[in-house]
């Protein structure tokens, strides 16, 4: 007896199922809305963690990827974003998928083995990978799976002409039934401390410190007008507030009180330093800043506020010397624009600003009162300098973070330059800059 048998391998190209699959999903090309309907309470979904795929991938990439060791997450850190998003239901990879995932290497089509659990949308399309029998729960974001490596169909055997009586076949044994693993539960809403709507506000004290400069476009040695420099020292309180960590109105006052300026020199028509000859010195800074306004949220992290702001600062010295008591006071005040730009933590653990102040209108004053002790005693008038108009620019820098509680620590620089401009009698261009180092503790949340 002849038999024939004949066997037919299949090969199934899979370029149509992309196709369906793509059509179903629209993964390609602009972001499609899966991610964005979010778990009421919590916040969007970060557009950052969506893989892009501007197009769909080739046979060629396909085949690559089918060949390729499967890709198994080490990173989990983006499982806690998975409460954010609506989960219909999860579903069970029935053969190994080449899938465009969110990978530690950027976006890429990787192969996830058979078994993967992937949580789906209500129109099961994918949007987390919940990991395979053998790997972590990473919760990485998978826009499109391609089913791959699909065993062929069993070869089919003719019957014989002949009929030809054979021995019952034994029943095959009873498959053995795995018992599915238990699916991780989905993480309970993460406590987030900022809220959509809110007051953040902090308040503290600290320490300003540093060089503080003047010099003179046309100098004026008979008036005073020369180049000079010291250092200021002095205690400062902070206070910040904002309506929400994200978005809308902000305030911020800075103003210090106490300290000291030591070390006061001129600068001769030679270049050299001299220091000022004083018995007695009690001089000081001081500063005052406040400002605010309304910011807008740029992403997740970043908000940029524009606003006003008021600045004082006052060169205040007062010492004795030549059997003299003399106060001089130059102060400076200017009203201006500021921007700031706020970049967070999603739990605030660590906050920089960086902000920068344009004072576009201003006065310059300044007046010196002398005491002669005598013999004789003799009680000089007041000395008034005209007002002038004056100018702020100033940059500044802070890094605010958490230490224990409503306990924050700070540390910021800044550096501020005021300009003012002479009458014509007295046409001297004055420029006074500041170089401050600030730090210290504030509470709030």
């Amino acid at each position: 007896m002849r038999m024939r048998i004949s066997v037919t391998f299949v090969f199934v190209v899979f370029s149509l199922a992309l196709v369906s699959t793509a059509s179903a999903q629209t993964p390609f090309g602009p972001p499609d809305e899966r991610y964005s309907h979010r778990v009421e309470g919590q916040r969007p979904y970060p557009a950052s963690l969506v893989p892009k795929f501007e197009s769909a991938p080739t046979q060629d990439q396909l085949v690559a990827c089918a060949g390729q060791k499967p890709y198994e997450p080490a990173d989990t850190h983006l499982y806690r974003y998975v409460s954010r998003v609506k989960v219909a239901r999860i579903r069970v990879q029935e053969t190994d998928e080449c899938t465009g995932m969110r990978t530690a290497a950027g976006d890429k089509l990787v192969l996830r083995p058979k078994g993967t659990k992937v949580a789906v949308d209500e129109l099961d399309r994918d949007l987390f990978d919940f990991g395979s029998p053998n790997g972590a729960v990473c919760g990485n974001a998978r826009v499109f799976s391609i089913p791959v490596n699909i065993p062929p169909p069993p070869a089919v055997i003719e019957e014989p002409a002949l009929m030809i009586e054979l021995p019952p076949r034994p029943e095959p044994p009873a498959p053995r039934v795995r018992r599915p693993r238990p699916l991780p539960p989905l993480p309970p809403p993460v406590a987030v401390r900022e809220k959509e709507e809110g007051i953040i506000y902090q308040i503290g004290t600290g320490i300003i410190a540093g060089p503080v400069k003047t010099t003179y476009e046309y100098p004026d040695p008979n008036r005073g007008n020369v180049p000079q420099r010291h250092k200021m020292f002095a205690p400062v309180l902070t206070a910040q507030v904002d309506q929400s960590s994200q978005g809308g109105f902000f305030g911020s006052l800075t103003t210090s009180f106490a300290g000291s300026a030591w070390g006061m020199k001129l600068q001769d028509i030679t270049g050299a330093w001299s220091g000022k000859s004083r018995d007695d010195d009690d001089s000081r800074d001081k500063l005052l800043r406040l400002s605010g306004g309304y910011k807008f949220p740029l992403g997740d992290v970043v908000s940029v506020g524009v606003g006003l702001s008021y600045d004082r600062f006052c060169l205040c010295e007062k010492y004795f010397a030549q059997n003299t008591n003399t106060v001089t006071k130059r102060s400076y005040r200017t009203l201006g624009l500021s921007v700031e730009a706020t970049a967070a933590t999603e739990s605030r653990g660590l906050v920089v600003r960086v902000e920068g102040t344009l004072g576009l209108t201003g006065k310059r004053e300044k007046w010196t009162k002398q005491n002669y002790q005598g013999p004789p005693p003799i009680d000089f008038p007041r000395i008034v300098d005209q007002r002038e108009s004056a100018k702020l620019h100033r940059l500044g820098a802070e890094a605010d973070i958490r230490i224990a509680g409503p306990v924050r620590g700070f540390v910021g620089v800044s550096w501020s330059r005021w300009d003012s401009k002479r009458p014509i009698a007295h046409p001297a261009q004055e420029h006074t800059r500041i170089f401050g180092l600030t730090f210290g503790i504030r509470l709030g949340n």
